[in-house]
């Protein structure tokens, strides 16, 4: 649920009180890698680059790489783009 609640806090701008569900999520559950997306972007959106970069890496880190292809090339990409 707090995943979900992030999805929502990001999507009406309120990233800083998205990032803390994305934060409550993971402390739930480490292993599960969607919040790490939601917070990389919520970050994103910040300018809170290196912090982004960190939790893109996490998702690539915890991700099935079949099951959740198309998450992990979409956070590879972004981590080279913030890289640049």
């Amino acid at each position: 649920p707090y995943n979900g609640l992030g999805n929502a806090l990001q999507s009406l701008g309120r990233n800083k009180e998205a990032i803390e569900a994305y934060r409550q999520a993971i402390a739930i559950d480490p292993k599960y890698a969607y919040p790490y997306n939601g917070l990389g972007n919520a970050l994103q959106s910040l300018g809170r680059n290196k912090e982004a970069i960190e939790m893109y890496r996490k998702l690539i880190d915890l991700a099935d790489k079949k099951k959740h292809d198309y998450w992990v090339k979409r956070a590879e990409k972004i981590i080279a783009k913030l890289k640049e």
